[in-house]
């Protein structure tokens, strides 16, 4: 193999690992949706509904929390995905752009397939609110992982953030939006661990994807000889 696509070993080794990353989260996912379909997480998602949470239950708090909650939508993160995948590839950095590309868009198709698939009723608070469809899994979970978790992944690589500020990217938005839901009782517990799992194995996919067609770009990886041979 030759060219572009032929992949270094590192990119190799990384693909590998990327698809171990996406397998592991599809199995959490199917467990947790076989463990839902016969009732066997009720107890847990009950206690974690029932939890009290610090400070004050007033609606002015409720209310922020929802503006955050709407603000942080499946829609957003679908459209941030776009416009720094829309970069990437200006940049000539067509792989990447690509990875991002297909994380956004498989997380934002999976979402109303996978609630059809499921049909699990929401909370008792939702039961009376337009939001009121399928509960399981979490979409809003699901895109605050697909996205951010390919978009530090790719920008890591290209060496467009740092480690630290990849880690930070990848962590933040998934738990701040999954608290969110937990707060507001829009989901159930194991809705928002199911939309991480299957946000993450999407986020893992693309990456192997995107570590299959060669990885980081030419610009970095001839950086990266140049620092050795130096």
């Amino acid at each position: 193999m030759s060219g572009r696509g032929a992949g270094t070993p590192r990119s190799l080794v990384d693909e590998g690992l990327d698809v171990a990353v996406a397998v592991a989260a599809s199995g959490a996912f199917a467990v947790l949706s076989i463990l839902m379909h016969v009732h066997s997480t009720r107890s847990f998602d009950r206690r974690a509904w029932r939890m009290r949470w610090p400070g004050p239950r007033s609606r002015r708090p409720r209310r922020t929390v929802e503006r955050i909650s709407g603000a942080l939508s499946p829609l957003t993160f679908g459209f941030a995905g776009s416009v720094v995948a829309l970069l990437l590839r200006a940049k000539r950095r067509r792989e990447a752009s690509d990875s991002v590309l297909a994380s956004s868009a498989l997380a934002s198709l999976a979402d109303p397939a996978l609630k059809a698939s499921f049909r699990r009723r929401r909370p008792p608070e939702m039961w009376l609110s337009r939001s009121s469809d399928s509960s399981f899994p979490s979409g809003h979970s699901m895109s605050a992982c697909a996205v951010p978790a390919i978009l530090s992944y790719v920008l890591a690589r290209e060496r467009l953030i740092s480690p630290a500020g990849a880690m930070a990217l990848a962590t933040i938005p998934p738990l701040g939006v999954g608290i969110t839901r937990l707060y507001l009782h829009k989901h159930w517990a194991t809705d928002v661990l199911a939309g991480w799992a299957a946000g993450l194995a999407f986020a893992g996919g693309a990456a192997a994807w995107y570590e299959s067609r060669g990885g980081a770009s030419e610009r970095v990886r001839g950086r990266a000889a140049d620092g050795i041979r130096s």
